[in-house]
């Protein structure tokens, strides 16, 4: 659970826009690179979604009937570890009060949502800027009715599990936690405080609402857009959080090319558009990717 809440403090952080409506029917996109015996499709995943969007439309039942195996961010004993793994890294070195982390001028705001909305827990002022940001992202995510109980991600591994088939990650708990330790103070004091001004100017659900519109249309130019627009304020966030992992995932796709079966892999959505996004890092490899929606 708690994972999903830090991919959505990166899709508010990272994926910003103006509002759109998400797609009841969604098509999200789907791609298959292929080798010799071996079928690995491609899928962008939202980790949460309001109530009621049927997403299972088109090539992504092939591929979910097809695959013998999902590939997703984290596999399900990393998801079970990964609320004692935040633990480890979400405490930094000194006590700040969290108000005293804010523009002047937010800091009302920040206060109205402590007696309010947000949990006060026991060391709140140790805990570094991204996690007290998940933590208000969390509570953005509840007045914009988005569920991780709905998410992609979540339904998939249920789904393969139903089925008796295999469930793997591409990475570590400590992989994902880590690369969040990683974004420069200086730069998660900016995304604490645009999330927070965002939440106060009611914008932050429309920047989660718009990343996943452009996924109920599998339209990935609109999220390329997006990323663009807005990782220019993060630099290091979007190297290490979507840069550096597509860099890796793109060595595993490469590789598993070489064993026989059919695979189906499921990450965010962002990883799959614009500037070294996954689909360029493979091509780059040799390896295409053939559109199937």
């Amino acid at each position: 659970m708690l994972r999903r809440w830090l991919l959505t403090l990166l899709a508010a952080l990272l994926l910003g826009a103006c509002s759109e409506p998400v797609r009841q029917d969604a098509t999200p996109a789907v791609w298959a690179v292929r080798g010799p015996g071996t079928t690995i499709y491609l899928t962008g995943t939202v980790h949460l979604l309001p109530d009621g969007v049927d997403w299972r439309n088109g090539p992504i039942t092939t591929a979910i009937a097809d695959a013998d195996e999902l590939v997703t961010e984290l596999a399900p004993d990393e998801l079970a570890r990964a609320a004692k793994v935040m633990r480890l890294f979400s405490y930094g070195d000194g006590p700040i009060q969290p108000r005293e982390r804010f523009d002047i001028d937010l800091r009302d705001d920040y206060i109205a949502l402590e007696g309010q909305e947000l949990s006060v827990v026991p060391g709140m002022a140790a805990l570094d800027d991204w996690a007290l940001a998940l933590m208000l992202a969390r509570v953005n995510a509840d007045k914009a009715g988005l569920r991780p109980a709905n998410g992609v991600d979540a339904a998939l591994i249920e789904t393969f599990a139903s089925a008796g088939k295999p469930r793997l990650g591409l990475e570590s708990a400590e992989d994902q936690f880590g690369a969040f330790d990683a974004i420069p103070l200086p730069e998660q004091r900016i995304m604490l405080n645009r999330l927070m001004r965002d939440m106060a100017e009611g914008r932050a659900d429309d920047r989660l609402r718009a990343t996943i519109g452009a996924w109920s249309r599998g339209d990935m130019d609109a999220l390329a857009d997006i990323i663009a627009r807005d990782a220019r304020s993060a630099p290091a966030a979007h190297r290490l959080l979507l840069t550096d992992r597509n860099r890796k995932w793109a060595d595993w796709i490469e590789t598993r090319l070489d064993q026989p079966g059919t695979v189906l892999v499921a990450v965010g959505a962002g990883h799959f558009a614009g500037p070294q996004s996954l689909l360029e890092l493979l091509t780059a490899r040799g390896i295409k990717a053939e559109r199937l929606q």
